[in-house]
């Protein structure tokens, strides 16, 4: 149960951070492509950050089994519906700021993202 709740938090703070991290650079590398209040309306921008947040899924779901010992879905899951939940009230205060298709993909591949990850 202690080795569920480790990795669980572990995964989960793995993934903030490189989220963080991923979004910091993208702004970073290429600022230009930003408007004044860090939306974007540039495809290419989009596309990157969601190539980002599914590699980014991948590795906490890797993490999770790492830490876990074996593969473990249930768990998985889990922390798949938290990340699920997060990502929708993120995507949700700014669904104004972003295309529809963003939106969408962010949430769908979520979840099938760490359940990839942890089978790796």
């Amino acid at each position: 149960m202690l080795r569920n709740i480790i990795a669980f938090a572990t995964a989960f703070i793995l993934w903030v951070v490189l989220w963080l991290g991923a979004n910091n650079l993208i702004a970073m590398l290429i600022p230009g492509r930003f408007n004044s209040d860090g939306t974007t309306d540039s495809y290419a921008v989009l596309f990157l950050a969601l190539v980002a947040s599914i590699v980014i899924a991948a590795v906490s779901g890797w993490l999770l089994a790492v830490i876990k010992g074996n593969s473990n879905r249930t768990l998985s899951l889990t922390l798949g519906a938290f990340l699920f939940t997060l990502a929708l009230v993120l995507q949700m205060n700014n669904w104004q700021d972003f295309p529809i298709w963003y939106h969408l993909l962010c949430l769908i591949l979520r979840i099938p993202s760490i359940l990839f990850g942890n089978r790796i």
